[in-house]
């Protein structure tokens, strides 16, 4: 745990304090991460072995009591006893600091887990105790509840397919559009709202410049089947409101790779709601040009 208490800004929903189990701890923080410019000019994220290495040895030499390590690579490539990182981890726990590493945010596939060295506290991502629903009514008096970060006023639309795979696309400016899998013909087309029809995911994103409502295929499916049966559809849009208790109790979500680790296979990590990071809220863009 952190020990901060961390106000809760996602717009209206869940407001309040949520406190770690440690709420007098401090936190040492150490950099080994940096941008780095490519050839192309642009600039990524790369972390330092040598930085890693020694950042393990400041802490080590600062007395903390527990590490936090947020790294990993998207292929599990290196065994336990061949990947450095592991080993400078190993020195922290043989002096007795438990390391906790993240288990990786390459799932649902199988074998994709990574940080899987026994010594470490392989921790993965779950979804919130919690759900943000929005209700969508079509024009023919069909209620769907579907998920979405929208908090705006109510919004009522025509309602369109927009076809990714087709340039034969009618004018969708104003409209709420149905799209399967991807926002990207979306662009510049000037919608009020977007129906994301996906592979279920635990991941929400807030659109800059409309409504995002995400659901499922079977969901889409539908909704396709009703604007393709209906001369003029519409869509009425509400804004979302939050969901606790049961059905929408804490699981682990989609992205949060799952085991076992294709290089150790004998090694396996039993997850423990105790040392579990909830995480199904995504505010970053998913695209640039939103």
């Amino acid at each position: 745990m952190t020990g901060l208490d961390i106000l809760d800004t996602v717009g209206d929903f869940s407001t309040g304090t949520v406190r770690g189990g440690a709420p007098k701890a401090r936190i040492a923080s150490y950099k080994v991460c940096w941008n780095v410019m490519g050839d192309d000019g642009e600039t990524d994220g790369s972390c330092s072995l040598v930085d890693e290495w020694k950042a393990v040895d400041d802490a080590i030499h600062d007395g903390v009591d527990v590490m936090s390590v947020s790294l990993g690579g998207t292929i599990p490539d290196d065994s336990e006893v061949d990947k450095l990182e592991f080993i400078a981890a190993f020195h922290a726990v043989a002096k007795g600091i438990p390391v906790v590493a993240s288990a990786g945010n390459e799932g649902p596939g199988a074998q994709t887990v990574v940080n899987a060295a026994p010594w470490l506290l392989t921790v993965a991502a779950t979804a919130l105790d919690r759900s943000f629903l929005t209700k969508i009514t079509l024009g023919n008096k069909q209620i769907f509840l579907v998920e979405s970060l929208y908090t705006g006023p109510e919004i009522s639309t025509g309602l369109a397919f927009l076809n990714s795979n087709s340039d034969d696309n009618s004018d969708v400016k104003g409209k709420t559009v149905l799209v399967f899998d991807s926002l990207t013909p979306v662009a510049g087309k000037g919608v009020a709202g977007v129906i994301l029809a996906q592979k279920p995911d635990d991941l929400l994103s807030r659109c800059k410049d409309f409504a995002c409502i995400f659901t499922d295929y079977e969901l889409g499916t539908d909704i396709l089947q009703y604007i393709r049966s209906s001369r003029s559809p519409t869509v009425r849009i509400s804004a979302a409101t939050t969901l606790t208790g049961l059905p929408a109790t804490a699981k682990v979500a989609a992205f949060s790779s799952r085991g076992p680790n294709s290089v150790s296979p004998a090694i396996l990590k039993v997850i423990d709601k105790a040392c579990v990071i909830s995480n199904n809220i995504w505010l970053q863009q998913k695209l640039k040009p939103f």
